[in-house]
């Protein structure tokens, strides 16, 4: 079963995690203090959530974004806040790396009880809808991430102190929301893993017909259970979350490659050239040619 509710595991007393990648975001290191480091199968492709809060640094690479009922595709450096419980994943990260910070904001962890921090509790709010982060914050927060790995123990500390000052301090402005509503999950979710499921055969075929029947095969869900749950953890119909990772892919394509409109279409799992066409102005208010030429670019 695709990972659905993850468990950050914290040793006792430990105020935050820190997590490295340097291909992949299934193959993670936990950074413990003085360099030394333990490997971890990461869940960052699946769609998961945790309760724990976690900024996310992409230093290299490229990919697809999903933050509750946000999708978009984005290119290093890219920097998010993600929410308690708010489920979330990356897609087509290859050839990337980066760095992510887990932190429980429990009022039973010692950290979080000092009035000190009370400051970042609208901040932390915003965050249950995702936050992407720009601005001369992000080269701050940066370096302080990177500069954990190697830290003592004190020193990870107070670099991580260092990025919530960072956070409190900037401008309402640096932050976007990501997600247009809130998510209320919790562990005991009983159809998170089998959505994941069909969230990640969505993705794994977009070259491909995939339809509500596939799905249901996928998940063992009746339709109406399935078309129900589906929309509360993604925040969208499926017919609308294919439609939109397609089209988001093709703009991709469109953008990157000299390839011809027709092979964009038939790679984003569209055989009818009309009816891609169609759903591209729907979602991006202008046809693949007007998109391409707006990017500054000539090809067809």
């Amino acid at each position: 079963m695709a990972i659905a509710y993850e468990k950050v595991p914290f040793d006792h007393g430990q105020s935050f995690r820190l997590l490295r990648w340097s291909d992949n975001v299934r193959d993670v290191q936990m950074c413990l203090p003085g360099g030394k480091v333990q490997p971890l199968v990461g869940a960052g492709e699946q769609w998961h959530f945790h309760p724990e809060v976690e900024l996310t640094l992409v230093t290299h690479g490229r990919g697809r974004r999903f933050v509750g009922d946000h999708l978009a595709a984005f290119d290093a450096p890219d920097l998010v806040l993600i929410g308690s419980n708010l489920p979330h994943c990356w897609s087509e990260l290859q050839d990337s790396s980066g760095y992510a910070v887990q932190f429980s904001i429990d009022s039973q962890q010692p950290l979080w009880q000092l009035h000190e921090l009370s400051s970042l509790n609208h901040l932390l709010e915003r965050a249950q809808r995702g936050l992407r982060l720009s601005g001369p914050m992000v080269d701050q927060i940066a370096d302080s991430m990177q500069a954990m790995p190697q830290a003592s123990m004190v020193q990870r500390l107070a670099r991580f102190v260092d990025i919530l000052a960072s956070l409190a301090a900037a401008p309402p402005g640096s932050f976007e929301e990501l997600s247009t509503t809130q998510f209320g999950l919790g562990e005991q979710d009983h159809h998170l893993g089998a959505i994941s499921q069909a969230v990640q055969a969505i993705l794994k075929h977009l070259h491909e017909p995939i339809g509500l029947d596939d799905l249901l095969a996928i998940t063992h869900m009746s339709k109406s259970t399935f078309c129900r749950q589906f929309k509360r953890h993604t925040g969208r119909s499926f017919a609308t979350f294919i439609k939109e990772v397609r089209i988001n892919h093709a703009q991709r394509l469109l953008a990157d490659t000299d390839r011809p409109i027709t092979q964009i279409a038939m790679a984003c799992g569209y055989h009818n050239l009309s009816h891609f066409n169609r759903q591209f102005r729907e979602q991006c208010c202008a046809t693949p040619r007007e998109y391409r030429r707006s990017i500054g670019s000539d090809r067809q």
